[in-house]
């Protein structure tokens, strides 16, 4: 799923670790079809049991910090995750995972749709100081934008590709243009048609390409 994404996800990830000094954390994105968080890049000191427990989860799922913070859209910053109030229920579960401070933040995009939620924990109690939530925030808010432009650009990608394999496995010639009447893409069968191959007609105009003659 999105290799750049993953990439720039991994390498801002890293740098956050370290400036914070907590021990490890994840980026999950958000599919919106079927309401889950996958995990993208997972980073720093993580320990078996906890590795197990980083896998695809239903944002309704009650027992999850980053479900809660995809639901509600709603940061969170806990440096003892026992004395935070929101995170009452879900204590259980990250004290199970040796988890004592995290920060959960959701990645919005610009209609302030989800992207995904990004979690940096740690397993001993760290402070988590006002300057270092302004920080994080500022990183994230940044994050997002790039993470957009990332998967925006990959989503177009792939359905480009699903639709020349789609029109290379169609019977009849098919070729495509652009706005402007520039041919983009022949198939197999518009190439024999046309005594044209896709690489020297992509950019002709049409009619200089597909000559009718009756």
């Amino acid at each position: 799923l999105a290799p750049d994404a993953s990439k720039l996800c991994h390498k801002i990830l890293n740098s956050l670790l370290k400036i914070l000094n907590f021990d490890f954390g994840a980026v999950r994105i958000y599919n919106e079809k079927s309401k889950t968080l996958i995990p993208i890049a997972v980073s720093g000191l993580v320990k078996e049991q906890v590795r197990e427990k980083i896998s695809t989860q239903s944002i309704d799922d009650k027992k999850y910090v980053a479900a809660l913070v995809a639901r509600t859209k709603i940061p969170i910053f806990a440096p003892d995750v026992k004395k935070h109030k929101i995170l009452h229920t879900h204590a259980q579960r990250l004290n199970e995972l040796g988890i004592n401070s995290i920060i959960s933040y959701p990645l919005i995009g610009e209609k302030r749709t989800l992207l995904g939620v990004v979690q940096l924990c740690a397993y001993t109690k760290r402070d988590i100081p006002k300057e270092d939530t302004i920080f994080f925030e500022t990183i994230a808010n940044m994050w997002s934008i790039a993470l957009e432009d990332k998967l925006k650009g990959e989503r177009v990608f792939a359905e480009k590709e699903r639709l020349s394999v789609t029109l290379r496995s169609i019977g009849d010639g098919v070729i495509v243009t652009d706005a402007e009447g520039k041919v983009i893409m022949l198939n197999k069968i518009a190439e024999d048609l046309t005594g044209w191959k896709q690489e020297k007609a992509i950019g002709k105009p049409l009619e200089k390409v597909f000559v009718i003659i009756n």
